[in-house]
């Protein structure tokens, strides 16, 4: 069988997704450019769990989670906002990315996931539950967060957006700020170090 060449390929699938989510696709495009994606990028895009966003995951149920929608793309996870049966609340499901999917990457979520755990302060963001699926996909579930990234909040303030301008003048910045180094120097004296601290995160 003769396969696309992995930049149509990769065409063909964001194509599918404008017409399921806009927004979606505007961020894996720009995930996509931002990151510099190598062709190959098209084939995680292509395996059945990414493909999930076009209706293989979403709207399935997976030891004991219903998943909505791909929240969150990241070079090692994918983020899926989910319903959790028993109890009943809001959590983001994270999985490792299909292609990255090594004992390695598996000792790794386990090892992010524990030390998380451990990290109770009110600006980390708490871990519920750490499990393995039906498929044998490791995964663990933390408190479902609402609202935009700071990354997001700083590019519509360079763009001059007036309602975000006046929501977040620079003293609300700078509160934010505090918050996170509050939370950083919390999760340190934990002996745990983050190393991908960006405004997305």
């Amino acid at each position: 069988m003769t396969r696309a060449p992995p930049t149509l390929a990769r065409s063909a699938f964001l194509a599918r997704l404008r017409a399921e989510d806009a927004s979606l696709a505007a961020e894996v495009e720009s995930l996509l450019r931002y990151h510099g994606a190598p062709d190959d990028a098209s084939a995680s895009l292509a395996h059945p769990l990414f493909g999930g966003l076009l209706g293989g995951l979403i709207g399935s149920a997976i030891a004991g989670f219903e998943i909505d929608r791909l929240i969150g793309i990241g070079g090692m996870s994918l983020v899926y906002a989910a319903t959790e049966k028993f109890p009943r609340r809001r959590v983001a499901l994270k999985f490792i990315r299909p292609e990255r999917l090594t004992a390695a990457a598996q000792r790794r979520l386990r090892v992010e996931a524990e030390a998380l755990a451990r990290l109770e302060h009110p600006n980390i963001v708490p871990v519920h539950e750490l499990g393995v699926d039906d498929r044998g996909q490791p995964f663990y579930t933390m408190k479902m967060v609402r609202g935009i990234t700071l990354g997001k909040v700083l590019k519509l303030l360079a763009e001059g957006v007036p309602a975000t301008v006046a929501k977040y003048p620079l003293p609300v910045l700078l509160t934010i700020f505090q918050k996170v180094c509050d939370a950083l120097a919390f999760a340190h004296s934990r002996g745990v170090i983050h190393r991908d601290l960006k405004p997305d995160n």
